[in-house]
């Protein structure tokens, strides 16, 4: 299988709006990738329903993988989900309240409206996607009714996710020590993972990395 049409499959499998198109003109749309006629029309009569299964498999599979990879801002997902959305009709009409979690709500909307790069870690994705939701969910958050109630909450959301942000930035570089100021502080060292169990305080986070060994103290200011 060449890389090219390893390429094509890839954007099959991940790009909805590459998926349709493929599937109105599937000849033309092959072509372009050097796909045989036979094999485009192969894909488009005989795997048009198999597509949209593996697509959205593998969708749910991203999903899952980032939301064990980022447990801070699930954890707020959950406390706000909690708290806030789901016993306030103020949220109607947001991505908020979605019937799916909010956390694959938004992680949907990242993965179609971003351009796809084949070559990104893990790592990498969590980091754009955590640009990506710190700039949806304030647009989201201008459409709730009633704002003003809400401010300290979603104050508390967007601090544990730059936190988590900042975490995934430090621990993709290859320092072992790392000490930042942040906005949050934890009752105990293991806490800041569950976001109800967190103040709004300036705090010194001390993290040290060696081997499969991690030490982390927070010190408030």
């Amino acid at each position: 299988m060449s890389p090219q049409y390893q390429y094509f499959l890839a954007l099959l499998y991940t790009d909805k709006d590459f998926r349709a198109t493929f599937l109105e003109n599937p000849i033309q749309t092959a072509a372009a990738y050097q796909v045989s006629e036979q094999t485009a029309t192969f894909l488009a009569a005989e795997l048009a329903e198999k597509i949209d299964f593996f697509a959205s498999s593998l969708l749910h599979k991203k999903a899952g993988t980032l939301k064990k990879m980022l447990p801070i801002v699930e954890n707020a997902f959950s406390f706000l989900e909690k708290k806030v959305f789901a016993t306030s009709s103020d949220f109607e009409n947001t991505i908020f309240t979605a019937q799916k979690s909010a956390f694959f709500s938004f992680f949907e909307l990242f993965y179609h409206q971003n351009p796809k790069d084949f070559t990104q870690t893990y790592t990498e994705e969590a980091l754009a996607f955590l640009s990506f939701l710190e700039k949806k969910a304030k647009a989201e958050f201008q459409k709730v009714k009633n704002i003003e109630k809400y401010k300290d909450d979603f104050a508390l959301f967007l601090a544990l996710l730059r936190f988590e942000k900042q975490i995934k930035k430090l621990q993709n570089s290859e320092h072992r020590f790392f000490a930042l100021r942040i906005s949050l502080f934890p009752y105990s060292v293991w806490q800041w993972r569950k976001a109800n169990l967190i103040e709004k305080k300036p705090t010194f986070w001390l993290y040290f990395r060696y081997k499969s060994q991690i030490w982390e103290r927070f010190f408030s200011v």
